[in-house]
């Protein structure tokens, strides 16, 4: 009896080790047949309100189209749409210098400012990058001591749902595989990542296929401009916020809009790899290893109300995700063991009676098993993929063991509604409540993360429409064919998913999905797309109006610039959906077009938006004397929408997709395989960095609590540690240049 039962305990523990060693694409394509072919119900019901019949008509025009070139019959938009002629910017001087947007963009860009090349005196480092402004710190007597409760993170066995269990057995009640050392060295496992189908073109493996000198140096060429770009903004970041969340693009100045950790830092960790900044990664990493991930504030740091409540799926995929993805990069023990340090303080909003993490979670609160409440379908569900990463790579498996916990309850027969949309999930919905499934279905970023993370299965589409919404009562359905930015990575993970199953339709959908968001950045007076957008049905006589033209008879929009569609939001916010959806759209086909489209969109984004400091966001991209400039932008841009325009110019095998995986935050993590040697991007820390960078000891033993030295780190940055000072500041002079 004893044999069998150490035969079964070992048998699950080899079990749990497969589970965690073969790669999140695997897992993911296990876990897609629960959506088998609902997520159809969000693809316009209607095969007559279809945005191309030819998606191929992408227009390299800097003129939108109008509605005298686009006839309406019983599509809203269909046949040619518009001239296709006109040249590509050029690689050489992509922007006209005898234009003042032109001119401005050059000189912001120039290759005297970043030539691209190492300095002499520092060999990591690029010519023409500065290092961050000198730090002035509080004095150590006046920084007050902090609250116990906020010492250090709830117990993993105090969390609910995470207790400990008979030794080899699994909880059936709590989905959780109990707690043991994992190593993956030592795990002997058959098959694995290689038996998974490659997801890339296979003709990148023979660059004769695809390459020539003459393409290599456009888009060397190409991949320079986006590097220049992207200094311009890292520059201006360090120059007039480092430390902050944010920098204002116009105003100069830093706010903290997600916790005060220094969110642009953190999430452009793996960008500076990938681009090569070793130097630029070392002064970030000074400021990751400060960070204290308890002490949460906004950006008046004379406000002492802070109560430490942080945005649990923003804290896991682009937080927690980016330090995973710098240690997968780099070897960079300091990420993995801030990532760890992390995830010990997010892992308690877990502790619900679910589950499904609470959405607003308090650090330092112990849910004990209370009910989750309301929240979004992607808190509920994207953190699948940073968990099971943080597991594989420290061998602690209660990661993945809460991740199963609540994905074991999404999945469960409890959510048999009859107002649920199939097996779809609402934007909204309430976990200990499973009747209940009214409400909007779509594929927005409230929701996407979840079909992302499973790589849903698609049917056969009749020509791409538009991933909308629906609306359910109860009784009845509602479809609004809207587009937003942000469902347009949803073409992303259809594609991934096609190749991963081998179904030509599904990347065909894929296809036609990227070419209908590219259709919108083409529809507008600025090559822009707007965040929000409503195709509107022909048949409207509200509004439509009709226009008679010599032989033909047109239907023009009332009230709105730009052909067929009703403006939501007509601002423009440079997410990353779009080219991210066109980066895979070029790494799944190798069609050089999908480099052609991403220049035309970044050609005219950096134009339109450029500032001193940085890149700006436009308020109304309907206006037809251009656009006006709005004071933000968004830690994305240099964390996420960067990184997809320099990897569409770089070679294909770099961060390979059948080699990494990317979570739903732009953050690529390494797939595990046998016989991976790693990639490392990394040269090594600097000790002088370091030093200078540092908190003074003095400041580090106040926030210890020690009397000598001996933590790597979490004594607060010079941000956090001012706002722990004990009196009011009258504009403290944190940066130098302040």
């Amino acid at each position: 009896m004893r044999e069998t039962q150490a035969n079964t305990s070992s048998w699950k523990t080899a079990l749990c080790a497969y589970v965690l060693s073969i790669s999140t694409i695997s897992f993911y394509s296990i876990l897609c047949v629960l959506l088998s072919y609902a997520i159809l119900d969000l693809i316009s019901p209607n095969p007559g309100i279809s945005v191309h019949k030819n998606p191929s008509n992408f227009s390299t025009s800097k003129t939108r189209r109008d509605s005298r070139q686009i006839p309406f019959s019983s599509d809203i938009l269909s046949g040619k749409a518009g001239p296709d002629g006109n040249l590509l910017p050029s690689s050489e001087t992509p922007w006209d210098p005898s234009t003042e947007k032109g001119a401005k963009t050059l000189k912001y860009l120039s290759k005297k400012r970043f030539p691209l090349t190492l300095s002499q005196d520092l060999p990591m480092g690029w010519q023409g990058m500065h290092a961050p402004p000198n730090l002035t710190w509080p004095s150590p007597n006046a920084i007050k001591p902090r609250s116990d409760k906020h010492s250090s993170p709830v117990p993993i066995d105090q969390i609910y749902g995470q207790s400990t269990g008979s030794k080899g057995k699994t909880n059936p009640e709590t989905w959780r595989i109990p707690r043991q050392r994992w190593d993956p060295a030592s795990a002997k496992l058959s098959g694995g990542s290689e038996r998974l189908l490659k997801i890339q073109w296979p003709g990148f493996q023979d660059k004769t296929l695809w390459d020539s000198s003459h393409q290599k140096s456009v888009t060397k060429q190409r991949k320079e401009w986006v590097t220049r770009a992207f200094s311009h903004a890292w520059e201006g970041y360090k120059k007039h916020a480092w430390g902050f969340d944010e920098v204002r693009p116009l105003s100069n100045k830093g706010v903290n809009t997600f916790n005060g950790w220094g969110s642009t830092i953190i999430q452009s960790l793996d960008t500076l790899l990938i681009m090569n900044m070793t130097r630029e990664y070392n002064y970030a990493r000074t400021h990751i290893r400060a960070v204290d991930w308890s002490s949460v504030m906004n950006s008046n740091l004379n406000d002492k109300s802070s109560t430490n409540v942080i945005n649990i799926f923003e804290a896991i995929v682009k937080n927690l995700g980016a330090l995973i993805s710098a240690y997968d990069l780099s070897g960079d023990r300091l990420m993995l063991s801030k990532a760890e340090e992390l995830a010990n303080w997010l892992l308690p909003a877990f502790g619900t009676k679910s589950g499904i993490p609470i959405e607003s979670y308090q650090l330092g609160l112990n849910p004990a098993g209370s009910p989750t409440g309301v929240t979004h379908l992607a808190a509920a569900s994207g953190f699948v993929l940073e968990l099971t990463r943080l597991s594989q790579l420290t061998g602690n498996e209660y990661y993945i063991n809460v991740a199963q916990r609540a994905m074991g309850f999404l999945n469960s027969k409890d959510f048999t509604s009859s107002s649920r949309l199939g097996a779809l999930f609402p934007t909204t919905f309430e976990p200990e409540k499973p009747q209940d499934m009214k409400g909007e279905y779509s594929l927005g970023h409230k929701t996407n993360c979840y079909y992302e993370y499973l790589i849903s299965l698609f049917r056969d589409a009749e020509g791409l429409v538009i991933a909308g919404k629906r609306s359910n009562t109860g009784e009845t359905t509602v479809y609004t064919p809207s587009l937003t930015q942000d469902s347009c990575s949803s073409a992303a993970f259809i594609g991934m998913g096609a190749r991963i199953l081998g179904r030509q339709n599904d990347l065909d959908t894929a296809l036609q999905q990227t070419e209908t968001c590219l259709w919108a950045y083409d529809s507008s007076p600025v090559t822009l797309a707007a965040e929000s957008m409503v195709v509107q049905d022909p048949s409207n006589t509200e509004y439509w109006a009709q226009v008679n033209v010599t032989n033909t008879t047109y239907k023009n929009p009332i009230g709105d610039p730009i052909p067929g569609v009703k403006l939501e939001d007509p601002r423009f916010l440079a997410y990353p959906d779009t080219i991210e959806a066109v980066f895979y759209m070029w790494r799944l086909t190798g069609d050089r077009k999908w480099q052609d489209k991403g220049w035309i969109m970044f050609t005219n984004w950096v134009e339109e938006c450029i500032t001193e400091t940085g890149f700006a966001q436009l308020k109304d991209i309907s206006q037809e004397t251009g656009a006006e400039l709005d004071d933000n932008q968004g830690v994305y841009v240099l964390a996420e929408s960067f990184k997809y325009y320099y990897l569409l110019f770089t070679d294909p095998n770099f961060i390979s997709l059948d080699n990494f995986v990317f979570n739903t935050a732009s953050h690529p993590f390494k797939i595990p395989q046998k016989s991976s040697s790693g990639l490392k991007l990394w040269k090594g820390p600097e000790e002088k960095i370091d030093l200078q960078y540092n908190p003074p000891i003095q400041n580090q033993l106040k926030k210890l609590n020690q009397n000598q030295p001996g933590h790597v780190g979490s004594w607060g940055t010079v941000l956090q540690q001012w706002s722990w000072t004990k009196e009011n500041l009258v504009e403290p002079k944190i940066h130098q240049n302040l």
